[in-house]
């Protein structure tokens, strides 16, 4: 389990003051003897709701001592209100447009130290007082939605899909929607709506935020000046794997650096009706394909089939559709407005040698990305909206499958026995995956099968914890079928993944570790002894070729939010 250690506010301090009086009066010594009680609850706490309350109060005795031990180099919300009088007086457009401001002058403009110490200063006090009117205003006084649809048309779908207005909408959402609604659709969007919320967040003396802004560029996008990049179109360097991270409140909630690879394979489990549906995301025939990327080897006369590319492609064109909604896609709707911490995504897209090909000892070169578009859905109901911002308030986690690639490695030819140890601690471990590729690839969806045999498994010391006789190649399938597509009887009439199809270009080692066959939250195995963890011994025959093997882990894991906020990640 990771727990989060929130970043408390002025504001929150106080919050936390009233809830609990008596902290504020003990000295440290004392402080330390409350933490063992408050652990021992913790450890035989029975419910979310009240592992969240104990949480909440030992991050709060920990903030206590930490700001004893090392005093604030900030300034307290009382000297910024006497060194910024007239923000205190501005309306909520108006602050926002003066953070708009301080925000470009942080970003673009080459400030000395002191000049940077003063803005950033001015940022933390102007975040301070957008806070307050999120908590003390209603969803129709936050917003003031009616009048913002009649003014300036931000609801209509044809006008967001129009990324000339996306300066306007991060201008009228920072920090308020960030993450909107259920899902967004659009690539590497995700991580520019989000970046201006913590840009925000960091705003200090301490130049911490010139640091958020180097741990998002490093390896990333380059990012400043976002704003005008995104408007005239991303090109990409292309020196990084497609990744995908997903923070709350700062937070690491999901980190896979396999994601494309992991997420390719799965979309092999779909039915080919539903495969058929991701035209926009790119799963087509080789011709479609090349049609989208701009191949001159692509056709649209000819056989049927071709005719039926040409048309989809004269209807889509060269777009493409990237989702990013992980996590809270699944757990119906959310009220980003009323959050104090909102779901940030983001998107590493892959080096060039990853996606393309070429001939005759050709440089590869990069690509780029052009007319970059946001798009997502809003519902204007207060009292739906009321309802589900009660939840979070209250208390509420939200479930889903934490995916960590645990390591790569090379598997030699000639190799007949191999050990792999997974020792990663996880209270719910449903799944461990391997995924073999060409060291080489050429097909973004071949997935080889390197002759194992027969699979023996030993947990934390118990020799076939989960097959009693090792697991051998006959039954590798059934076990792929288990947790990839446990309504592959019912649903998949017109499977696009058969048994021959899995063992010539779709394989997958699985090892499947939960109870029932669902996915149901906690139904995994938990893994506490990382000295031995998880020992697989693989039995195979030799190979034509070395092997690359991804060994990804996958796990229940757990939002939990309280108070508007996130109050632990679980897994």
């Amino acid at each position: 389990m990771e727990e989060h250690q929130e970043e408390y506010d002025d504001w929150r301090m106080e919050e936390l003051r009233e809830k609990y009086p008596n902290y504020e009066e003990m000295d440290t010594e004392t402080l330390d003897n409350e933490l063992p009680y408050l652990d021992k609850d913790l450890r035989e706490s029975e419910t979310t709701e009240e592992t969240q309350d104990i949480n909440e109060e030992i991050n709060y005795i920990l903030e206590l001592r930490r700001r004893r031990e090392v005093p604030s180099e900030d300034p307290s919300r009382e000297q910024l209100d006497e060194k910024f009088p007239d923000l205190s007086n501005l309306s909520y457009d108006d602050l926002m447009d003066r953070g708009d401001r301080l925000l470009n002058e942080l970003i673009l403009s080459d400030l000395d130290e002191n000049s940077f110490k003063e803005k950033s200063e001015e940022l933390r006090y102007v975040r301070m007082l957008s806070n307050d009117y999120q908590r003390e205003s209603n969803l129709n006084k936050l917003l003031n939605l009616r009048d913002k649809v009649k003014k300036r048309d931000l609801i209509k779908r044809d006008d967001r899909r129009r990324l000339q207005r996306l300066r306007l909408w991060a201008r009228e959402n920072a920090g308020i929607l960030s993450s909107v609604l259920i899902s967004s659709s659009a690539i590497i969007i995700g991580l520019v709506a989000s970046t201006r919320n913590i840009l925000w967040k960091v705003g200090d003396t301490t130049g911490k935020l010139d640091k958020r802004i180097s741990e998002l560029v490093n390896n990333q996008i380059e990012l400043p000046p976002v704003f005008q990049k995104i408007a005239d179109g991303v090109e990409l360097a292309a020196d990084n794997i497609w990744i995908i991270i997903i923070k709350v409140a700062g937070e690491t909630a999901y980190d896979c650096s396999g994601e494309s690879s992991y997420e390719i394979y799965k979309d092999l489990w779909l039915t080919l009706g539903n495969r058929n549906k991701m035209t926009e995301q790119c799963l087509a025939s080789e011709n479609l394909r090349k049609l989208i990327s701009g191949d001159d080897s692509g056709t649209k006369v000819g056989d049927a089939n071709k005719v039926a590319d040409g048309l989809i492609h004269s209807v889509y064109g060269s777009k493409l559709r990237k989702p990013i909604d992980k996590i809270i896609a699944d757990h119906g709707l959310y009220t980003p407005f009323y959050m104090n911490n909102n779901p940030m995504y983001i998107l590493t897209l892959p080096q060039s040698d990853e996606i393309m090909t070429a001939q005759g000892g050709e440089a590869k070169g990069n690509y780029k990305l052009d007319n970059l578009e946001l798009e997502y859905e809003t519902i204007e109901n207060d009292t739906l909206a009321s309802e589900v911002s009660r939840m979070y308030s209250t208390g509420r986690s939200l479930s889903y499958k934490h995916v960590t690639l645990m390591r790569t490695s090379n598997w030699d030819k000639d190799l007949t026995i191999v050990n792999e140890n997974i020792n990663i601690p996880r209270k719910s471990m449903s799944a461990i995956v391997l995924l073999f590729t060409n060291r080489v690839r050429t097909d973004s969806e071949e997935y080889i099968y390197p002759n194992i045999d027969k699979v023996n498994l030993t947990i934390e010391g118990v020799p076939n914890a989960v097959f009693s006789q090792g697991l051998p190649k006959n039954r590798f399938f059934e076990e792929a079928k288990r947790f990839f597509c446990p309504m592959c009887e019912k649903s998949m009439a017109d499977e696009f993944m058969s048994i021959s199809k899995f063992f010539s270009n779709g394989f997958a080692l699985v090892i499947d570790l939960r109870s029932t066959q669902d996915d149901t939250t906690g139904g995994g195995r938990r893994i506490v002894n990382t000295q031995s963890g998880v020992l697989m011994e693989i039995k195979k025959r030799a190979t034509t070729a070395d092997v690359q093997c991804n060994i990804f882990i996958v796990s229940d894991a757990l939002l939990n939010f309280a108070n508007r906020d996130l109050s632990s990640i679980q897994y």
